[in-house]
């Protein structure tokens, strides 16, 4: 399990909540590497962290900001569509980083067709 002091710093250096907590990144951190490779990005370019691996579970990740880790007060649903396969994941935003998808109009576009954000419960 990844260390939470680790986890902040990362987090704190501009790193997404969802990869410091990625095995994929660390291991790549290990080999003295700044990136893990996986190409499988998140909401902020469409993607759902397809690749992910680590400790948070498909449902547990809309219980926290995907970017800051900080507790969620709304929901990012997000669907890709990979052949006839469809995946859908929910994200957890934090009130500070839902202006991101309010005010960006190059993420709002990219994400208009897959995105819909819904209040946390």
């Amino acid at each position: 399990m990844i260390d939470t002091e680790t986890v902040n710093k990362l987090v704190s250096s501009g790193l997404c909540f969802i990869c410091a907590l990625c095995e994929h990144y660390h291991k790549a951190l290990d080999n003295n590497r700044s990136k893990c490779g996986m190409g499988c990005c998140g909401p902020l370019y469409g993607g759902i962290y397809k690749k992910y691996k680590g400790q948070l579970t498909d449902d547990s990740f809309k219980n926290f900001c995907f970017i800051c880790g900080k507790d969620s007060t709304k929901h990012i649903e997000i669907e890709v569509k990979e052949g006839i396969k469809t995946q859908i994941r929910l994200f957890g935003l934090c009130n500070e980083h839902i202006k991101i998808f309010r005010h960006s109009s190059e993420i709002a576009e990219s994400l208009k067709r897959n995105c819909k954000v819904t209040q946390a419960k």
